[in-house]
């Protein structure tokens, strides 16, 4: 009954969403089972809580799936594929609900749940994300995937009336994205003719952004504090082009003199 009567005796601080767009069911099912760590915490005053300790390994031996992840520069099928939008909504929640965030890192690219600098990347044994309640009265959280979206709700002591704290984010510097490597495909492994390409890897943008929690006060902004800085390295991609003339001589093959058998165009035309 505890965890009722708290909810009872303080106040819903802040409700979070961030959209699943159109999530894999691998993916989906990664985020609940992280969120189900946090679904019912009860954080005590001055109590620190780390993501990785609360969750600990999020390997498939633990029941999470294969799905998309973020290695360095290139999203790549891992384990616990999209237990990030779960500690970035959480992360969201605890700036916009006035709490200390102790630790907090960024991912190597921008996501497409949250503004550019408001993510918050974890990694079981290099990055999590750490908080800790700075306030008088114990935190309750709520966390679950609701219709198409995440959502983290705080209950705890209430802010000021009319206050609202926001997470306002400023790109001072976007850098173009790169031409791609490229790469000829003398081994036809992605196509086979000149005029024809494949982008194994895309090319991005970069950004330099700082992010700040602002606090408005019945709509006026009255406080603003620097949470980050970050850098979004821009990616350059990786293209594969065709080395062989369409309907053409493959140059690789030797043509006349001396003893080099005559050349027979073996691909077939339709």
């Amino acid at each position: 009954m505890f965890r009722d009567d708290l909810v009872l005796a303080t106040s819903r601080i802040k409700r979070v969403t961030t959209p699943l767009g159109n999530s894999k069911p691998e993916r989906i099912h990664n985020i609940k089972l992280a969120l189900s760590k946090f679904n019912g915490m009860v954080v005590m005053p001055g109590e620190e809580v780390s993501f990785n300790q609360v969750t600990g390994p999020r390997g498939l031996g633990e029941g999470y799936q294969n799905a998309g992840v973020i290695l360095d520069d290139e999203i790549v099928d891992g384990p616990g594929g999209g237990v990030c939008q779960a500690s970035t909504t959480l992360y969201q929640a605890v700036v916009r609900s006035g709490l200390q965030v102790v630790k907090r890192y960024k991912h190597s690219l921008t996501v497409s749940y949250v503004a550019i600098g408001a993510d918050a990347a974890v990694a079981y044994d290099y990055k999590d994300l750490v908080f800790k309640n700075n306030t008088e009265l114990p935190i309750y959280i709520i966390a679950e995937v609701v219709g198409s979206d995440v959502v983290v709700t705080l209950h705890g002591r209430p802010l000021e009336e009319g206050v609202e704290i926001k997470i306002i984010n400023d790109v001072y510097e976007t850098i173009p994205a790169p031409e791609p490597e490229i790469v000829p495909d003398s081994k036809a492994e992605h196509v086979v003719y000149s005029d024809e390409k494949y982008d194994a890897k895309k090319s991005q943008v970069g950004y330099k952004v700082r992010t700040y929690a602002v606090w408005y006060k019945d709509g006026e902004e009255s406080q603003r504090e620097k949470l980050t800085e970050d850098y979004y390295k821009e990616v350059t991609g990786k293209r594969y082009v065709g080395v062989t003339p369409r309907g053409g001589v493959d140059p690789s093959v030797p043509v006349g003199g001396g003893d080099a058998p005559p050349v027979v165009d073996d691909i077939p035309t339709f």
